[in-house]
């Protein structure tokens, strides 16, 4: 045999060794892929899940400022600085889930654009609460200290 048809020996055996290689690789390609978008899903329910508790904290809240709004309400400084104390934990709490949601997915989802957006949006809504919480816990505390 030529030298060059040695080397073309080789060289179409070394392109038949690669083909189960290439395959491995687009096996471990779709794997990577799938795990990604059950991590985005996840990650979407997770969120959905986050903004339900959040929705849930804001009724809470409402339902707070209703109770002692009515008249001849029993809204002692005892109670009302508990109520105020729980809403205040279920925030905290609120606050801490975001923050371990987004370590969580924060290398597991390719698309982090999407991610970040959502993460803003939610971190903006969290900000109005944060706000809101702030306003109502210092009338409590003025209309407590009455």
């Amino acid at each position: 045999m030529p030298p060059t048809a040695i080397y073309i020996s080789v060289l179409l055996l070394s392109l038949t060794r690669v083909s189960p290689r290439s395959e491995s690789l687009k096996e471990l390609h779709k794997q990577d892929e799938s795990s990604t978008a059950s991590a985005a899903l996840q990650f979407g329910e997770d969120i959905r899940g986050w903004a339900q508790d959040l929705e849930q904290l804001g009724l809470d809240m409402a339902q707070f400022v209703e109770q002692c709004r009515q008249p001849g309400s029993d809204c002692q400084q005892r109670h009302v600085l508990r109520q105020l104390r729980v809403l205040l934990h279920g925030y905290t709490e609120l606050k801490a889930r975001l923050e371990a949601l987004e370590i969580k997915y924060v290398r597991r989802i390719s698309d982090q654009e999407t991610m970040d957006a959502t993460l803003r949006k939610v971190k903006e809504v969290l900000r109005e609460y944060d706000e809101t919480f702030h306003m109502l816990k210092a009338k409590t505390y003025k209309l407590v200290g009455q």
